[in-house]
């Protein structure tokens, strides 16, 4: 039983990462009231340099809302990805998931390529 339970923390742990990096590139307006000074500088830091820096979980949620689903491209076995989208969208549901599974030198191809035509992960090529 531990086993899964650190599986399963470690999975949305990823999908939480996954799911700030992507609205992290959709823009921000307001700051969270809770905001601090050194939070307030690395967003003006970020902004600066033409990033989007957002600065709370709530904030997050909000956009994830606006945007309504999210494509993840992960290097994770079939049944872990069916768990993961279980998971997530348990906590999640107002969002549209879809995890596509990327192995071997597919995916460090396909990094390479969005990382050498300055793509990021967050434009991810449409699935046919």
């Amino acid at each position: 039983m531990k086993v899964k339970s650190i599986m399963r923390n470690e999975i949305l742990t990823k999908l939480l990462t996954i799911l700030l990096a992507a609205w992290w590139l959709s823009g921000t307006s307001a700051l969270a009231a809770d905001a601090g000074p050194a939070l307030l500088k690395a967003k003006k830091d970020a902004d600066a340099r033409g990033y989007t820096f957002i600065t709370s979980h709530n904030e997050i949620v909000n956009k994830a809302k606006q945007e309504g689903r999210l494509r993840v491209l992960a290097e994770m076995e079939p049944p872990t990805i069916k768990a993961a989208i279980k998971a997530f969208t348990a906590k999640y549901p107002f969002i549209n998931l879809y995890i596509e599974e990327i192995t071997g030198t597919g995916a460090a191809q396909y990094l390479g390529n969005q990382k050498r035509h300055g793509q990021g992960l967050g434009r991810a090529p449409p699935v046919h």
